[in-house]
């Protein structure tokens, strides 16, 4: 049985949803955002569960077994490099603290698929936008696609080789972490991707000449982890719902009491 570990990025503020607390410490029905994905996460057994979160509320899950807490970075690649270095398991997964619409079951699921890509260090999950349970902003699709990005992610430490001076850098220099790990080739494909974003979608015939197509996403990742990594196409909307906007959450409720999980 290979070695599990759950890492939670619960570190966000959570602007877009305009609340008054930090995202993960949200209650609903009286139990927190956060807290919610540890006791589901449980659920899979883990070895352990690294909490990616502000160091002020370590106090109200850290007594919780299996429960370690990490302080937060303020990036999303370098919590998740990070993390994936304070990892020794066969497998981690990383999961958005506000998809709160994953199950252990599902995310069972995904650990599953990605068991049968045993040479991949990253397995992302993407839901197809038809597939979705509502229309999602912007900043919600892969670039380059009609896909909803997923708020898990599968990765096998053991896989990857990490550049320490990427990290090095990443870390000196926090405000512009990210362009490192995209290059010179992807900071021209994101610089392209947008100047082209209107005419490509004016005239599809031409879509094919879109510079940041997930594939390119995929190449990036694999770069940063130094392994190769996979966007994965799957049907479970699930995946794709996170707490990102205040329409979210009434949805979040009412999808839970659907699921029985309220």
């Amino acid at each position: 049985m290979p070695s599990l570990e759950i890492l939670i990025l619960a570190a966000g503020i959570g602007s877009r949803l305009k609340a008054v607390i930090p995202k993960p410490w949200i209650l609903i029905n009286g139990i927190s955002i956060c807290v919610r994905m540890i006791r589901e996460v449980l659920k899979i057994n883990p070895d352990r569960i690294l909490v990616r979160c502000d160091p002020a509320y370590n106090g109200k899950i850290e007594s919780i077994p299996k429960v370690v807490c990490l302080p937060k970075t303020g990036k999303l690649l370098r919590d998740i490099l990070d993390g994936v270095t304070q990892s020794g398991a066969d497998l981690l997964v990383v999961v958005n603290v506000d998809a709160v619409l994953l199950s252990s079951n599902l995310i069972h699921k995904i650990i599953k698929l990605a068991e049968m890509n045993s040479e991949t260090g990253l397995i992302w999950p993407a839901v197809p936008r038809e597939k979705c349970y509502s229309e999602q902003g912007s900043f919600r699709y892969i670039p380059g696609s009609t896909l909803v990005r997923g708020g898990i992610w599968i990765i096998r430490p053991k896989l990857l080789h990490i550049d320490k001076q990427l990290l090095e850098r990443m870390i000196k220099f926090p405000a512009i972490s990210e362009l490192f790990v995209m290059r010179l080739e992807g900071v021209v494909r994101f610089l392209l991707h947008w100047a082209l974003h209107f005419p490509l979608k004016w005239f599809p015939r031409f879509q094919r000449f879109e510079p940041l197509a997930p594939r390119h996403i995929a190449n990036l990742l694999g770069y940063a982890l130094g392994c190769k990594a996979e966007i994965v196409e799957v049907n479970d909307p699930e995946v794709a719902f996170d707490i990102d906007l205040p329409p979210d959450l009434p949805e979040a409720i009412a999808r839970l009491k659907m699921q029985g999980r309220y």
